[in-house]
């Protein structure tokens, strides 16, 4: 900025030249040519660069250039650096009897400057530059002609305007470009120690990459350049209004001092929504932005780069974010220290998009400080207020209050927070951080009187469950692992649990796990829960409902299906084909790189107690387990099961009964089983075994599914 300016100077020290011509022309009656030559001589000389023009004529009291052009450093060979079709200046007569240059008019039409900037950084106007700042407090040379007349140089334009004009900027190091273009500027009584009125039109242009602006600007100020002390020169800008796509803005201020500007600013921006931003950024939900308005108090330092943001907001109707900052820009990395205060109302900040949030009535307040010195540093505190949310006809949370502690972009820990789901209180604490790159750390405690859920929300995966007898596989469709990776250490309490297909009087849960991802793959770590009495309903549904379940609970889902499988009504006398009842569910699982141990599953009700243990490999989804299932409760006759060996995979187990082991379980009792009892059993073991061994084994199906009169008896 500070460069610009200098070269607009440098620029408009040119025309006054020609209006000094122009004077001494009508003093001593020169040429043109050889006014001509002082304005080629003294481009020469102080700047180093060739000026050329078609035609000087002589207008009343003034002078008009046709095609004036400055040539880029050293001659016109080098190319050019700027033109103009035709540079109009007049002068006051009165103020010429006083030995004083005074300018009426000065106007330039069809204006264009190239500024470049190289693959080094330097730019194609560097070396002006120093030519204009020669010693603290000297001038550029004075033509020799000029000097002789004993002329003052007191500038004041009456009427200063540049029609059709443009400024092209090419950065090669960065492979961008821009331009002004379509510039028009009135100046009207133009002084150098006073106030003038700006008023100007133009168009921004910029391309870089991907990205394409075209940004209509009309800006309308009051300056006061304070003799040419860039140090105390002054600006008001009344109106500053630009469009971008439909957006608009409008944004008023003042800057004080050019060199080190302190700028005050503060407008609105309107109609900024995905449409107003499809050039920039594709496929964006649809949301619109209220207006937002927007204030800065600013001060500059261009030698060092530097800019101090002494205040800062942004406000919407009610959400608030202000703060202040420091920014450095000189290097190759932006570097800042920011604060920041907010005051967020969700539900404000939810009619944003609409689509995407009306269905979770988001509510409450958000408030905070943050600071911040790069992305990845940033700490501060948030407050949550009765923040409440709901899904579908799901799970409605509200009263959320709590504090969070900020401790990186991507490192979090929370207070204890309080709130209600479906109107039953909880408190809980959550840690998040990232360990690495896409992989996070979740600590989370959570505690929850009771669980009321009356229906689940609708995924394709409970569809699917509809028409599906197999046991859905937790691993993904594809078995490469992409992360996120997540390490979780958890400990869970619930209190009376009713949720579809499943209740409880109570649950808990532990876990510490590494790396969980969608596959399973590279799961590590161990878990354990329990379920106190209660039922599965439907143990098809319950297992499609949520993957944690499914993992949880996948070895009951399992025995299930094998029994099913074998046409043994293990769980339940009643219709209820895919019903469990228990009195307790106990689980103890361990993780090693995606291979699941399954050290303890033990289901227990009145009507069968089930035992499994074994191996699930969610890396290929093979099964290797060994499942005891017992008649009724263990009692003091001890644990005689069927022991059943299950293989294949998660989607397609195979099961095979373990003949040895049950036969030795259950041959004591074979002997007093009733003529009906062993031959309604046949179908079920035939295919089985044979033998002496097999001969036993018919009574499976008798010892698992008692006849009518035992069962009348031991009601």
């Amino acid at each position: 900025m500070k460069k610009l300016l200098k070269i607009a100077a440098v620029l408009f020290l040119i025309a006054v030249i020609a209006v000094a011509g122009a004077a001494i022309a009508l003093r001593q009656i020169f040429t043109p040519e050889k006014i001509k030559n002082i304005i080629t001589t003294y481009a020469k000389t102080n700047y180093n660069r060739e000026v050329s023009f078609d035609k000087l004529s002589f207008k009343l009291i003034g002078v008009e250039l046709s095609n004036f052009a400055m040539s880029e450093a050293g001659t016109f060979k080098n190319g050019t650096f700027a033109k103009a079709d035709s540079m109009v200046i007049k002068i006051a007569l009165r103020p010429l009897f006083k030995k004083s240059i005074e300018v009426s008019t000065i106007g330039l039409d069809g204006f264009n400057s190239n500024i470049i900037k190289d693959e080094k950084g330097n730019f194609n106007f560097d070396d002006l530059i120093p030519a204009a700042d020669v010693a603290s407090s000297a001038q550029p040379k004075t033509p020799k002609e000029i000097e002789e007349q004993g002329l003052s140089f007191n500038v004041q334009v009456d009427k200063f305007f540049i029609l059709n004009s443009a400024i092209n900027y090419t950065d090669k190091k960065e492979k961008m470009t821009a331009q002004i273009k379509d510039v028009n500027v009135k100046i009207n009584d133009f002084v150098l120690d006073g106030p003038f009125a700006v008023n100007s039109d133009f168009r921004l242009l910029y391309n870089a990459q991907d990205m394409a602006v075209d940004m209509p600007v009309s800006v309308n100020l009051m300056a006061d350049l304070k003799n040419n002390n860039l140090d105390a020169a002054e600006l008001t800008l009344k109106s500053l209004t630009a469009s971008l796509n439909g957006i608009t803005t409008n944004f008023q201020g003042t800057v004080k001092g050019f060199n080190n500007p302190i700028i005050s600013v503060s407008g609105t921006v309107n109609n900024v929504n995905n449409k107003t931003l499809s050039s920039f950024v594709s496929d964006l939900p649809d949301f619109s932005l209220p207006a937002v308005k927007l204030a800065s108090d600013i001060k500059l330092n261009l030698d060092k780069s530097n800019a101090e943001i002494s205040k800062y907001s942004a406000s919407l109707t009610k959400s608030t974010v202000n703060g202040s900052a420091n920014v450095s820009f000189g290097g190759k990395d932006l570097v800042y220290n920011a604060k920041a205060n907010l005051k967020l109302f969700v539900d404000e900040l939810a009619a944003i998009a609409p689509e995407l949030t009306k269905e979770y009535g988001l509510q409450g307040t958000v408030t905070g400080s943050l600071s911040a010195s790069d992305p990845d540093k940033v700490t501060g505190k948030i407050t949550l207020e009765n923040v409440g949310a709901a899904y579908q006809n799901v799970v409605t949370v509200k009263d959320i209050n709590g504090i969070i502690q900020i401790l990186g972009m991507t490192n979090i820990k929370s207070e204890t927070i309080t709130g209600k789901i479906n109107d039953a209180a909880f408190k809980t604490t959550l840690a998040f951080s990232e360990k690495k790159t896409n992989h996070y750390a979740v600590n989370f405690d959570f505690d929850l009187d009771s669980l009321t859920i009356k229906e689940l929300p609708k995924t394709e995966t409970s569809e699917a469950a509809k028409t599906s007898d197999a046991v859905p596989s937790p691993s993904a469709k594809s078995k490469k692992a992409t992360g996120p990776y997540i390490d979780l250490k958890t400990n869970v309490k619930i209190g009376p649990v009713s949720v579809p297909h499943f209740n409880s009087k109570g649950a808990s849960l532990t876990a510490d796990l590494t790396s969980i991802e969608d596959t399973l793959t590279t799961l590590s770590g161990k878990t354990q829960f329990r379920v106190e009495q209660g039922e599965i309903t439907d143990i098809k549904q319950f297992l499609a409902s949520n993957k944690i379940i499914n993992v949880m609970f996948i070895s009951i889902g399992i025995v299930k299906k094998v029994f099913d499988v074998l046409k043994l009504d293990v769980f339940t006398s009643s219709n209820k084909k895919d019903a469990v009842p228990f009195e307790l569910i106990e689980g103890d699982y361990s993780f090693n790189s995606g291979l699941m141990t399954i050290n303890k599953t033990t289901l227990s009700s009145d009507l069968t107690t089930v035992k499994a243990e074994g191996t699930i490999d969610f890396k290929t989804d093979k099964l290797n387990m060994k499942v005891n299932a017992h008649l009724g409760k263990q009692g003091s006759s001890g644990f005689k099961p069927v022991a059943i060996k299950v293989g294949g995979t998660i989607d397609n187990p195979k099961a095979t009964i373990d003949v040895l082991s049950t036969a030795t379980s259950i041959v004591p009792g074979v002997a007093t089983l009733g003529k009906n009892t062993v031959s309604g059993a046949t179908n079920t073991a035939k295919d089985v075994v044979s033998g002496t061994v097999g001969t036993a084994l018919k009574g499976i199906g008798g010892l698992l599914k008692k006849d009518t009169k035992e069962e009348e008896e031991s009601k």
